[in-house]
């Protein structure tokens, strides 16, 4: 077994221990002299694999999940919800797809109000636009041919319920954040805009996931210090916020043979 050791101070600042059952968290008075600093939050610091044999400091965000795909099932088995919120989850998952069993259920994950206020917009944080969750949605029927659940989880409750109006899908009143995590690993495949509370959600759940291409801001400071194939794992997929690429692709081709046909 390893353990993860920390202050004391920091478990009970730190929510997780409210909503997971770690087990491998042990707190401790210690001073470690030797800090450790990642160079970028959104990529994979190689020289994370060669620390140093004795008390350290690692400071950073270490968001990549390249860190620990070698401890993946250790992961997942620290990361168990509390019973208290599995419970709840369970019983609202229920409410919403018993009528469903034959569907897929996936979970869309829209996270909004402290994407939107200028001093994320001006690192590179932005909310995914409506666009990108219509191609994610038209996406996801088009796989599994229309049997699809939509769950909708996020932090803008209105927002979503006046614009998000898709087929089998259904709103769902914001929750303590345990609950809501505890949610999104129950669904079949997952739907991600931006942040990493839905990163983490789908990464949970472990099934088919589409993320924002465009997030962070390209060109932005977030931009510049995500790296992309770091940040998402390889199988999950991609989409943009343009028109349906298909589609677009048939009216250029049709366009194309208009045109040889009047030469």
């Amino acid at each position: 077994m390893c353990y993860f050791y920390t202050s004391p101070e920091s478990v009970r600042k730190v929510s997780l221990a409210n909503i997971f059952n770690l087990k491998s968290v042990r707190a401790v008075n210690a001073f470690c002299r030797q800090p450790i600093y990642e160079d970028l939050p959104c990529a994979y610091d190689k020289k994370m694999e060669s620390l140093p044999v004795s008390n350290i400091t690692i400071h950073g965000y270490l968001q990549s999940w390249k860190y620990f795909k070698h401890v993946e099932k250790q992961v997942r088995e620290e990361f168990t919800f509390q019973k208290s919120i599995m419970s709840n989850a369970e019983q609202i998952f229920r409410q919403n797809v018993q009528n469903n069993i034959s569907f897929q259920t996936t979970c869309i994950h829209v996270r909004r109000t402290d994407m939107m206020i200028a001093s994320s917009l001006k690192i590179g944080f932005k909310s995914a636009p409506l666009e990108y969750l219509h191609n994610a949605v038209n996406h996801m029927q088009q796989k599994f041919n229309n049997k699809v659940k939509f769950l909708v989880i996020s932090d803008d409750y209105k927002w979503c319920f006046k614009n998000l109006k898709f087929p089998n899908s259904i709103i769902i009143p914001r929750n303590t954040p345990g609950i809501d995590l505890a949610l999104l690993s129950l669904c079949n495949s997952s739907i991600i805009t931006t942040g990493t509370f839905g990163w983490w959600g789908a990464w949970l759940a472990d099934g088919y996931t589409v993320y924002y291409k465009n997030y962070p801001e390209p060109g932005s400071r977030l931009d510049r210090e995500t790296v992309k194939e770091d940040f998402y794992p390889p199988y999950w997929v991609p989409i943009n916020s343009a028109h349906n690429q298909s589609t677009s692709s048939f009216y250029i081709i049709v366009i194309l043979i208009c045109s040889f046909c009047i030469q």
